[in-house]
């Protein structure tokens, strides 16, 4: 399937001062409008993952990855010409990788009686058959839980130990966060030798941890973003190439998922 690999720049002057002070913020609905300006017209799904990558003064270049070439604004979004993008990546190579996500876990929570006795009412309303369970999935932003477990937010008067503690459970959970999917998506990520001792552990950072708050039907919907980068090898050229083009995780309208990779 033939894809497009686009960079797409902001001419600042097609914005208002209400704009410019959205986009100096970070919104991540600001940044997503502006995206879908540039797949206008046909009423499709999105068909795209992107990312927003800053300069030193704040001002974004959007990377996207889709299935159409996106088009110019023009005054206000300028496309570099979209290039081919038809990732071949054998099994065995070794690659760096960066991917900035949206980190979550599901939990299942069974319906309350009344709720199930209600979602059962709109079933048969609807001529089909009720059912004896329905678990519903809630999704929890994988850093903030292992922080909660410990306590989070910590008194003022709390311990330098329970801070480090708070800080080291918060690594722990990014880190196998992307240790459990990485195979799923392709990539056996590799070892190296630990700064800290004669260990290897894996060659896996992270940073920019970011909480997001959105407008959503009167209410607000959040969701947090980090950048991972790391070395690993193909284990699954399909896999991999999937992930590439169809980006991995939650939060894809909202600049999380898209995954990048260059040989090493």
């Amino acid at each position: 399937m033939s894809h497009f690999f686009s960079r797409v720049h902001l001419d600042r002057q097609g914005l208002d001062r209400q704009q410019l002070t959205q986009l100096a913020a970070g919104s991540a609905y600001f940044e997503h409008a502006l995206v879908w300006r540039l797949f206008p017209g046909d009423g499709e799904a999105r068909d795209f993952v992107f990312r927003v990558d800053r300069d030193r003064n704040g001002w974004p270049t959007f990377l996207i990855v889709s299935r159409r070439p996106p088009l110019a604004v023009p005054g206000l979004l300028e496309v570099e010409v979209p290039k081919p993008y038809t990732p071949r990546l054998s099994a065995g190579e070794l690659v760096q990788f960066t991917l900035r996500a949206n980190p979550t876990e599901a939990t299942e929570v069974a319906f309350a009686p009344e709720e199930l006795a209600a979602y059962n009412a709109r079933r048969q309303a609807s001529g089909k058959a009720p059912r004896d369970h329905h678990p519903r999935r809630t999704f929890h932003d994988v850093i903030m839980a292992a922080k909660k477990r410990l306590g989070h937010p910590l008194a003022k008067d709390a311990a330098p130990a329970q801070r480090v503690a708070l800080e080291d459970a918060a690594d722990l959970a990014a880190r196998d966060w992307f240790l459990k999917r990485a195979e799923g998506w392709g990539l056996a990520v590799q070892n190296r030798e630990s700064w800290l001792d004669e260990d290897e552990e894996p060659a896996l950072e992270w940073d920019g941890y970011t909480q997001h708050s959105l407008p959503h039907k009167g209410g607000k919907l959040a969701f947090s973003s980090l950048d991972y980068q790391g070395l690993a090898r193909v284990s699954d050229s399909e896999k991999l190439t999937e992930a590439l083009i169809g980006g991995i995780g939650r939060a894809k309208a909202f600049g999380c998922g898209l995954l990048l990779v260059r040989r090493v």
